[in-house]
């Protein structure tokens, strides 16, 4: 009976594992898409991508060796997707230098946290780390006139993930990872949400034009 209790919380925490990473694989490429297809990159961060590609590279290292095994290929992919997301912005002709800047500092404090705390130093830092990367996106499209640059089916996906990834750190009492799928569904509930509030301005050209941000 003990093992069947056991059983049934993890078999629902890893697949909800196994859902995540299969959408994570494409959680980018709706914003992939836009920004090849519209070059408009109105409301979308740059800092966001960079530190995305950060990020996820340290939380592939971190579930590696936690033996994590179900959630490192998402990551991995992930890093690669924000890499390309980041270099569509700077091909819309926004300024991608600062990012990158801020990206590295992100790179030196995850690499201090795991020199000085071990993996579980990495894992704290990690825990956070998706509301530090959802910070400049947030800021860029609330200071954005009209956002249309975002992709509400990336943000979409990013939400239905924090959920699912929040059940697979619960089941796994991994904080890192459910303090991880938290910040993601907070964060996209307000990306959301900003997208849609705005989404009449567009249909106003006479209106004040879009504060174009550098973040």
């Amino acid at each position: 009976m003990p093992s069947a209790l056991y059983t049934a919380p993890m078999l629902i925490a890893d697949t909800a594992a196994v859902i995540a990473s299969v959408l994570a694989v494409v959680t980018l490429i709706p914003q992939i898409r836009k920004l090849w297809r519209t070059r408009n990159a109105e409301g979308v961060s740059a800092t966001w991508a960079a530190l995305g590609a950060v990020s996820n590279g340290a939380w592939t290292a971190y579930l590696w060796s936690q033996a994590l095994w179900l959630a490192t290929p998402s990551t991995s992919v992930m890093a690669i997707f924000y890499l390309v997301t980041l270099l569509l912005i700077g091909w819309t002709g926004r300024p991608i230098l600062r990012a990158t800047s801020v990206s590295a500092l992100w790179a030196s404090l995850l690499t201090a946290g795991g020199v000085i705390g071990g993996w579980p130093g990495l894992g704290l830092i990690l825990g956070v780390s998706f509301g530090v990367q959802a910070t400049p996106s947030i800021w860029t499209a609330f200071r954005t006139w009209s956002p249309r640059g975002i992709s509400t089916g990336t943000w979409q996906l990013i939400l239905i993930e924090g959920v699912l990834w929040s059940v697979y750190g619960a089941g796994h009492a991994d904080r890192a990872v459910v303090v991880f799928g938290v910040l993601s569904t907070i964060a996209s509930l307000l990306m959301l949400g900003r997208y849609y509030s705005t989404r009449h301005r567009w249909l106003d050209p006479s209106r004040a034009s879009s504060v174009r941000s550098s973040a």
